[in-house]
């Protein structure tokens, strides 16, 4: 919320009869330009604060003042867009589940301009409103005192956001990543590799372990790209352990039947190739497709058409598939697992996820938000959420142990954590809560997060190269560590090392190049 105008303009949303945040206002921002020479702008401020001291309800709310340190003028847009950008950001990761209102009546029309962008192109997830309230002389003219403002601007983002899937489970529903909250090096090169693939139609294939979010990185590719039909809802995600034990299922599925095709097929069916003409399709599990499936998909794949089940028509469907895998790339090849055709047609890109134990700088709101979705069915106040959120042993715990099973793993601490709050655990036994949640084998013992060798001989025998691949992924950690310490400089990254600057290049070149 902006300053001009006083404090009439808030205290109308807070305060008013007709106002449906009416006594509901927990926490307040006030945005002001922080030119110290400026005393027109010191001035208002004081007097906003001064009015909101002076009532009861909105001296019960919090207030925090939010500078914008900028020479530039409130009337530039850009400079604007990136203060608000910031702010509401910050304000989200203070406040994961919170409703957070925008007072666009206040401040310049840029700012009126910038805060209804970002406010109706789905910038900021969870609950938001943008409201505008109505001066004496307005609600005279019949105008109401406080008016939501009801407006969607299309966008990738907003896509993004209300994607429903067909097919998800209590953590992974599609949109477990948001980019515009990425901090972790390993995750930002994953979002600009999406980015620079999303326009084209070649398939992709993302490989990473169980829980790490390969279905929410699917739909931000389909969002992003013009392979998606908003007509289409919920977009299809098959789960391809479904046709283990019956391949007729995945090719029914897929590619549709017509009646008597097979026994209990009743009815022409249309199959799910039919369904994302003109979108993407996302095989999750793609490994457990069997080979006569692979075959036919492959055909529709490269354009050459599929036939239903029983039927000797030939259709086509213009589709950008995406698969997933928990299986290295290296193991597909070896074992065989997918027919050599398919896998090349698949694979054109390909994808590693990085687990939450190399994003250690996602970790807090990657926690907070899978936190916000369980306490959400138990019904955790908005408080208690937010410190448990932030307590730092849980953090500290959290951010030692290996997470094998990503986000399931918090999902599973999350639920420990929640069910012993509501039976009045105290504070000091939450951590030990936590913990019972977690495996506790895969909590390092050290502050860097060394693997212990009962873990290390669990995992044995490895696969041919195994070794090798491993003990290169973490040098490469390391390295992208270290690049992140320094800021992207490299020959300081090298120096946190204690290595050259030529070493430390032609490392992170050549495991980059392998990973």
């Amino acid at each position: 919320m902006s300053i001009g105008g006083g404090a009439g303009p808030l205290l109308t949303a807070m305060t008013d009869s007709q106002s449906p945040f009416k006594g509901r206002v927990e926490h307040i921002y006030l945005c002001t330009h922080a030119v110290r020479a400026n005393t027109r702008e010191r001035e208002a401020l004081e007097q906003t604060r001064e009015g909101l001291r002076e009532h009861p309800v909105a001296r019960a709310a919090k207030l925090k003042v939010c500078r914008w340190k900028a020479k530039a003028s409130p009337i530039e847009h850009e400079p604007i867009r990136r203060f608000a950008e910031r702010t509401l950001l910050d304000i989200r990761r203070q406040h994961p589940s919170a409703h957070i209102v925008i007072h666009l009546s206040p401040g310049t029309p840029a700012m009126h301009a910038i805060w209804l962008l970002l406010g109706s192109t789905g910038f900021i997830d969870g609950p938001l409103s943008l409201i505008q309230t109505a001066d004496k002389r307005g609600r005279e003219a019949g105008n109401r005192a406080v008016q939501l403002v009801e407006l969607n601007v299309e966008s990738w983002l907003q896509r993004y956001r209300t994607m429903r899937l067909s097919r998800a489970d209590d953590i992974d529903d599609g949109q477990l990543f948001d980019p515009t909250r990425v901090r972790s090096e390993a995750m930002r090169d994953v979002i600009a590799k999406l980015e620079r693939w999303a326009t084209s139609p070649a398939p992709v294939l993302l490989l990473g372990e169980r829980g790490s979010g390969k279905t929410s990185l699917a739909a931000w590719l389909r969002a992003r790209s013009p392979f998606s039909n908003p007509d289409l809802d919920p977009w299809p995600v098959v789960v391809c352990g479904q046709f283990q034990a019956n391949p007729q299922l995945a090719q029914s599925k897929l590619f549709g039947h017509v009646q008597g095709a097979f026994t209990g097929a009743a009815e022409n069916r249309e199959g799910l190739l039919d369904a994302v003409d003109g979108d993407s399709l996302f095989l999750d599990e793609i490994a457990d497709i069997d080979r006569a499936t692979q075959r036919s998909l492959m055909a529709a794949v490269e354009g050459r058409g599929f036939y239903r089940l029983g039927d000797t028509e030939l259709r086509y469907s213009n589709f950008r598939l995406i698969s997933a895998t928990n299986r290295s790339l290296q193991r597909l090849r070896q074992d065989r697992i997918l027919d050599d055709d398919f896998l090349d047609r698949v694979a054109v890109f390909v994808l590693r996820i990085p687990p939450l134990r190399e994003c250690r700088e996602d970790l807090p709101d990657s926690w907070m938000q899978v936190l916000a979705r369980i306490s959400s069915r138990v019904g955790a106040s908005l408080t208690e959420l937010e410190e448990l959120g932030r307590n730092p042993k849980i953090l500290a715990l959290l951010e030692r142990h290996r997470l094998p099973g990503n986000f399931r793993d918090l999902e599973r601490a999350a639920h420990h954590l929640l069910v012993a709050r509501a039976a009045g655990a105290k504070s000091s036994k939450l951590v030990d809560t936590v913990r019972e949640g977690l495996d506790t084998r895969m909590i390092a013992t050290d502050a860097v997060g060394h693997i212990g060798a009962g873990e290390l001989r669990g995992e044995l025998p490895l696969d041919e190269g195994d070794y090798t691949r491993r003990v290169n992924a973490y040098k490469l950690r390391w390295l992208r560590a270290a690049l992140a310490h320094a800021g992207g400089n490299k020959a300081n990254a090298a120096k946190a090392l204690g290595m050259k600057e030529s070493t430390y290049k032609a490392q992170l070149t050549k495991l980059s190049e392998t990973e």
